[in-house]
């Protein structure tokens, strides 16, 4: 095998101290995907052996799954660069096996863990527009690094100073401490060279290596326009997250500036190396359409087709909503989802917790015990502790519940709207 798979073999494939844990087809969660079709072509070339375990997911005899891997083989040392997300990898196999069986192909997709050709997403080669309606500025970045990356639609991107747009603008403050900052690490005093470096990023810039060259870069947050990406702690946070790393990690953006939100972010079309970063995760259903801020008819329309494959975040039934997520976490309503993340429903607040404030927080009394023990403790305290109020029923209506619930004080604090109305309902509470 050449040296593209010997590589990729050795930064992917190295055996880690949780190297116990197997994957989908017997080796490592670490090495499974593009990294593990790397490895077993590697071993391939060298032994002329196919993994075990693949028998079980296609019907083709062993002779046949030979012929494949000599075929991957050398369809992957052709390839420059060479497969490095799941997607690439996958589209390589189709190509590469085209002719052959459906379920075979199918089988070795999913023996790797790699996208079946019916939820592939294929993007369009795009040029951006060189001067769209209502476009502010153009920004050029410095490659993206992963750490760059906050979340499923907000990128931190760096431009050189040395931009013509914004070698006018740098403060002086910055420059300076640039200056002095290369002067002590020229004499080696790399603790001054530090603190002078932190006061530089405390005013918006940092100083990057590009390929081996100190660079003076300014800081700007980018909002991706007219796409939602659910937030970290939600379900696809994080897959949202590292789909947006593995789109522009290492590369340079060309983003077109069109508004600044309220968050300082400057809400931005952005795209890289042809792609166009907001249809890449509305078409792997990894992001909605923001329809309140954008009505580009496209991005409904990549929405669309994530939504018909079930793809990404589509895959659920009923996903929930990043907007309204965030509604919900504003107001202070929260259970925990199954992946550790957060759902949000209505609690109740006593009149002794300071605004905003989750209730829970504020008071140390039996209504905080575990879930599991609510039901009984809760039934019994609105039994006894309501029949004196219950008389003024009508303050507690539905709508009126949340204001009116203060006169209960800490004994129902923290509990959800919904749970306090069904037991004073079963107590007889609104009947006296």
């Amino acid at each position: 095998m050449g040296n593209v798979l010997r590589l990729l073999y050795g930064q992917c494939c190295k055996p880690s101290a949780d190297s116990n844990a197997a994957g989908y087809h017997g080796v490592t969660a670490a090495t499974v995907g593009v990294s593990a079709l790397a490895q077993d072509l590697y071993h391939f070339e060298i032994t002329s052996q196919v993994p075990q375990g693949l028998g079980k997911h296609v019907v083709s005899s062993k002779k046949a799954q030979a012929n494949w891997y000599r075929k991957l083989s050398v369809a992957w040392r052709e390839t420059k660069p060479p497969p490095r997300t799941p997607e690439e990898a996958s589209r390589l196999v189709i190509l590469t096996l085209k002719g052959h069986q459906k379920a075979d192909v199918e089988g070795l997709l999913t023996f790797y863990g790699l996208p079946l050709p019916h939820i592939l997403v294929e993007l369009t080669s795009v040029t951006p527009p060189s001067r769209p309606q209502g476009l502010k500025f153009e920004l050029y970045t410095l490659p993206v690094d992963a750490k760059a990356v906050a979340d499923g639609d907000t990128i931190n991107a760096y431009v050189s100073t040395t931009d013509q747009r914004e070698s006018a603008v740098v403060p002086r403050e910055v420059q300076v401490a640039a200056v002095q900052r290369a002067k002590v690490r020229a004499q080696k005093n790399y603790d001054k060279a530090d603190e002078l470096h932190r006061k530089i990023i405390d005013l918006g810039y940092r100083v990057i290596l590009v390929q081996n060259q100190e660079v003076l870069a300014r800081k700007y947050r980018i909002r991706l326009r007219g796409i939602d990406a659910p937030e970290i702690k939600m379900d696809h946070g994080q897959r949202a997250k590292e789909e947006l790393v593995n789109i522009v990690q290492g590369k340079c953006l060309r983003v077109l500036v069109f508004d600044e939100d309220r968050y300082g972010r400057f809400v931005a079309d952005v795209y890289c190396n042809g792609i166009f970063v907001q249809e890449a995760m509305l078409k792997k259903g990894l992001a909605w359409h923001y329809k309140a801020y954008d009505q580009r008819p496209e991005l409904d329309k990549w929405e669309i087709e994530a939504r018909a494959k079930r793809v990404g975040l589509w895959a659920s039934s009923n996903p929930q909503m990043p907007w309204e997520w965030r509604k919900n976490k504003r107001e202070g309503r929260t259970t925990e989802t199954n992946n550790g993340g957060t759902l949000w429903e209505p609690r109740i607040r006593c009149n002794t917790c300071p605004p905003r404030a989750p209730a829970w927080e504020y008071h140390q009394t039996p209504a905080l015990a575990p879930l599991r023990y609510w039901n009984h403790w809760l039934t019994q305290s609105v039994t006894n502790s309501t029949r004196g109020i219950s008389r003024r029923s009508s303050e507690f209506s539905a709508s009126s519940f949340h204001t009116s619930a203060a006169d209960l004080g800490p004994v129902l604090c923290g509990y959800s709207e919904a749970r306090v109305l069904e037991v004073m309902t079963l107590s007889n509470c609104w009947n006296v």
